[in-house]
């Protein structure tokens, strides 16, 4: 690091904090210093990087041990976000942080308020939790903060993300209901839905399903309370299993009218079960997602690589399937 300094005519702090991104040394001069730096081989040691790292953060200003959760929905204790704050909470502790959750509907659902709150407290670390449809947060500057975002739900800025494993957990699903013989298991979505999750879901239904040579059922996207499309498809393909997006994104009633003439009830799976939940299906287990994302947002701290990127890194966590009531095997044969 002075062997780049003395070449450049700048003190060692001053390339020490180019290095890191600081952005008290302007855009121009950071690019002058790393470029040289890049030139003379330079290659910054981990473990010092992360020792020094830790004493600047202690030395830094009395926001610096804690994490801001970002929640944009309404308060609600059984709401999926609840799940992932409780891993959040634990992970954060045990690095030392304290966890401060700020509702934006306490800030007029204004994203520059929050920015001020942040600012005037000193708090470094943002994480955004999943937002509701057509929600943002615009106005935001992410740029100085080390941050990330818990699920897919914000497309703008790119933050390093946590998510559940939405190909993974769909797989699963498939391959739990195929051990207990359904073998005309449908999936019910919509598109929406579907485009929020990168056609998650969708594709690892339909990849099981030809991987293991069972008879192509195209899913059902529900888009409204239309009864007789989902008879159709449920006599159609003699579904005897369908999973969906929540136990209630069908009215069970709805089920109900629509599978009572047959010989035996369809059973329902969730695919985003959490530990609050109840009924069989996958549990996204929520809490490891939440501490996924603690720990993207220490190692930006500790690397003093801040705010949005071009390529930013994604934790996915594969679910585990939750019997409820183990489901019951299927009349049909299982394929062998």
């Amino acid at each position: 690091m002075a062997v780049v300094a003395q070449k450049i005519g700048v003190h060692p702090s001053t390339v020490s904090r180019a290095l890191r991104n600081d952005p008290s040394i302007s855009p121009l001069q950071r690019e002058r210093i790393q470029e040289k730096a890049r030139d003379l081989g330079y290659r910054p040691d981990p473990i010092v990087s992360a020792y020094t790292a830790r004493v600047r953060s202690y030395r830094s200003t009395k926001g610096h041990g804690t994490i801001a959760l970002a929640v944009v929905g309404q308060r609600n204790p059984k709401h999926p976000s609840d799940a992932f704050s409780e891993g959040i909470t634990a992970e954060a502790n045990a690095h030392g942080f304290q966890v401060e959750r700020f509702h934006l509907a306490d800030l007029d659902h204004d994203p520059a308020k929050l920015q001020r709150v942040l600012r005037t407290r000193c708090i470094q670390s943002l994480i955004v939790m999943p937002l509701g449809w057509d929600q943002s947060l615009d106005g935001l500057d992410f740029s100085n903060l080390a941050c990330a975002q818990v699920g897919p739900s914000l497309k703008s800025p790119v933050l390093p993300m946590a998510s559940t494993d939405f190909f993974a957990n769909a797989k699963l699903a498939c391959a739990e209901l195929f051990e207990t013989g359904h073998t005309n298991v449908g999936l019910a979505t919509n598109a929406r839905l579907e485009g929020r999750l990168d056609q998650g879901w969708l594709g690892g239904y339909l990849a099981f399903r030809q991987f293991h040579g069972l008879p192509f059922i195209p899913p059902l996207f529900w888009e409204k309370d239309d009864s007789e499309a989902l008879q159709h498809w449920i006599d159609e393909y003699a579904l005897t299993a369908i999973l969906l997006p929540g136990q209630s994104f069908i009215r069970p009633d709805r089920m109900r009218k629509c599978s009572g003439h047959l010989r035996k009830p369809i059973r329902t799976f969730s695919l985003a079960g959490n530990i609050r939940t109840s009924g069989p299906g996958i549990n996204e287990r929520n809490d490891l997602v939440g501490a996924a994302a603690v720990r993207l947002v220490i190692g930006q701290l500790h690397s003093g690589r801040m705010g949005p990127r071009e390529s930013s890194e994604k934790v996915l966590i594969p679910g585990i399937w939750r019997d409820g009531q183990r489901a019951c095997r299927s009349s049909a044969k299982v394929a062998r």
